[in-house]
């Protein structure tokens, strides 16, 4: 189901070739949107919790990146914001830029601004 999700979602937002810039001062890196997505992965091997916050969080800011996929994915957003903002106490705005390798020690009562 995750994955026809994100399939979907690169056939709206992404087309072939699409870069993605993971840092203000660093080239643009190319990569695929699964690769965008869990790249975080590596660096919270044994926080389940951050893997999850982060890809819900790289998700949210491939959304951002258009007008339309904010539209159809609506719901995602107001999930997002209920969720993880809310429920799990963390503050990750959906505009926020991060590079790659994005690590959490801790899941309560952390923000994090632009």
């Amino acid at each position: 189901m995750l994955w026809a999700f994100c399939f979907s979602l690169s056939a709206y937002i992404m087309p072939k070739n699409f870069t993605f810039d993971h840092s203000t001062k660093s080239a643009a890196i190319n990569m695929n949107i699964f690769a965008y997505l869990f790249q975080d992965w590596q660096s919270n091997r044994r926080n389940f919790k951050g893997q999850l916050v982060l890809f819900l969080f790289r998700l949210v800011s491939l959304i951002n990146r258009s007008m339309i996929a904010k539209i159809i994915f609506i719901l995602y957003l107001v999930f997002y914001c209920y969720f993880v903002e809310w429920v799990l106490g963390i503050e990750l705005p959906r505009k926020l830029k991060v590079g790659k390798g994005l690590t959490l020690f801790h899941g309560q009562a952390l923000v994090i601004n632009q």
